[in-house]
């Protein structure tokens, strides 16, 4: 267990042990300006995720064991209408990062 002053804190050791330079990382947006900051600090390209589309992100722990750490995946359904505008959603974010 690691406790740290605060969130801020947290993200910078995060960023110290994860980010590898060149790798893009997602984050939120908004969001506070230094989330993006640790990430290039670090060598990675950040990637602004727009919060308005409603897109949650969650590691892959929460769906489970089984190599599920390896992935960083993306959830947004209530029923099938709200799983199409997320598929939309994530289709609009992938055109301006390319």
């Amino acid at each position: 267990m690691i406790v740290t002053a605060g969130a801020s804190a947290a993200l910078l050791l995060l960023a110290a042990a994860l980010v590898e330079p060149g790798e893009k990382v997602l984050v939120g947006d908004p969001s506070y300006p230094c989330n993006r900051r640790f990430v290039e600090g670090f060598g990675g390209r950040a990637r602004l995720v727009p919060t308005e589309a409603h897109v949650a992100l969650t590691p892959g722990l929460d769906f489970g064991a089984g190599g599920a750490n390896d992935f960083l995946r993306l959830s947004y359904a209530a029923d099938e209408a709200d799983l199409e505008r997320a598929l939309e959603a994530m289709g609009r974010f992938r055109e301006r990062l390319a």
